[in-house]
């Protein structure tokens, strides 16, 4: 299993002073109102990368109180565009004034994949 790791500069200027590695584990929060597509990117995302999940939303509202209400409790959020109450959009403007090293990632699950799965595929 491969972890994602952050390698930082050798303290010495000795070329034989080795690299330390340290794994950098990233606070993220979840906003998707979908608890299969949610359920299985925290599995996947804590399995591949070094990700804590720190708890998830399925509204704008909620994940704009939560996201504001600690500001500095996280590194990365991923939002879903489009959501059943609200929009990620929305998150994404609570996002604003987030710190300099806080990255959000806006994603969407294309429609037809909800509807019709499997659509298009040669089987």
């Amino acid at each position: 299993m491969t972890k994602w790791s952050l390698r930082t500069e050798p303290k010495t200027r000795d070329s034989t002073a080795r690299h330390e590695l340290s794994t950098v584990e990233l606070r993220t929060y979840i906003v998707e109102d979908n608890a299969t597509i949610r359920e299985n990117l925290i599995g996947t995302l804590e399995e591949l990368a070094c990700v804590k999940a720190l708890g998830w939303a399925e509204s704008e509202n909620d994940a704009r109180g939560w996201l504001t209400g600690h500001s500095g409790d996280w590194d990365l959020a991923i939002v879903d565009l489009f959501l059943k109450q609200g929009s990620g959009l929305g998150v994404l403007e609570a996002c604003q004034t987030r710190n300099g090293s806080q990255r959000v990632v806006l994603h969407s699950t294309p429609v037809h994949d909800l509807i019709a799965p499997g659509y298009g595929s040669h089987s």
